[in-house]
């Protein structure tokens, strides 16, 4: 049997077909669950593409959260948390550059694999 997997994004993306529900949540109980399920025994997978959001997600969590920036594959039934920007960075010499830990939205995101009920 596979490990349980939670995903751990920096922007709010659907990466394949499917259906994706998405919830805001405050960032005290967004950390409270990461941290709940990885002591469940859930393995976490990052898919954060910047070093200082993976920088601000170590400290806050407390384990390493590497900076991967690979295309996301979803399983369903998976849940992905997404940390992201408030606003859009017009200026993309300014992407990747130091921002405010307050500039942060945090989301949890249920996805189901649609693919399941028409293949095969």
């Amino acid at each position: 049997m596979k490990r349980q997997r939670i995903l751990l994004f920096n922007s709010t993306m659907m990466p394949q077909p499917g259906i994706y529900e998405s919830i805001e949540l405050d960032k005290e109980q967004w950390l409270k669950e990461i941290k709940g399920a990885v002591s469940a025994g859930a393995e976490p997978v990052s898919y954060i593409g910047y070093q200082q959001n993976a920088d601000l997600l170590s400290k806050w969590l407390g384990f390493k959260v590497p900076v991967n920036n690979a295309k996301a594959s979803l399983r369903d039934g998976e849940v992905i948390y997404v940390m992201k920007l408030s606003y859009r960075i017009a200026d993309k010499k300014k992407k990747g550059k130091p921002v405010s830990e307050d500039d942060f939205e945090f989301w949890v995101v249920y996805y189901t694999d649609t693919r399941i009920y028409t293949e095969g």
